[in-house]
């Protein structure tokens, strides 16, 4: 079942498949995850996560499977990380109250949270091109998470970001020309 597209997986849920919402957590989680960790620290981009998944949860019947999920999803993660930052208040999944007697997405659901080995490879990669990395202005390194870790397209990113396909383009150029600048110079 895993080999369905995101929105075929939306329309088997819509049709009763609980699995089908499972798998889309399993697929995305990894990737909101560290899109989260870009705005806030780490045990607030878990909740962050959390949320965004919750919003998933509540809003999928009504996506317009016409669309990109992909696309979709990284927007409520943007738009709750944004917020967030606004209200510097996180919810989390104790204090939802059910709704419609659907279960929670915990109680449908083993715990999909990046496991040890997983953070730690994480760590190691981003360690390792963190101090370049670290180095580029925050929105080039955001284009470049959601280009490289994400497998997004430019379009996909201008979407979700809410800019123009040629500025995410342009950042992303002068990204990589800054990141060589830096990886040439002497040590």
């Amino acid at each position: 079942m895993s080999d369905f597209s995101d929105n075929e997986l939306v329309i088997k849920y819509r049709a009763g498949d609980e699995e089908s919402l499972a798998i889309l957590i399993r697929r995305y989680l990894r990737p909101i995850y560290f899109f989260c960790l870009h705005f806030v620290k780490n045990e607030e981009a878990n909740d962050l996560a959390q949320e965004v998944f919750i919003k998933v949860w509540r809003k999928l019947r009504s996506f317009d499977a016409d669309k990109n999920f992909k696309v979709w999803i990284f927007r409520i993660a943007r738009n709750t990380c944004l917020d967030y930052l606004r209200k510097k208040k996180s919810l989390l999944f104790s204090e939802l109250q059910k709704e419609d007697d659907q279960p929670l997405p915990e109680e449908a659901i083993e715990d999909l949270s990046p496991t040890a080995f997983e953070k730690l490879s994480a760590d190691d990669l981003r360690r390792e091109l963190g101090g370049f990395l670290g180095q580029l202005p925050a929105q080039s390194q955001l284009i470049f998470e959601m280009h490289y870790d994400d497998q997004m397209t430019f379009q996909e990113i201008s979407d979700s970001l809410g800019l123009s396909l040629n500025t995410v383009k342009s950042r992303h150029l002068r990204g990589l020309k800054r990141l060589r600048q830096l990886m040439d110079a002497p040590k």
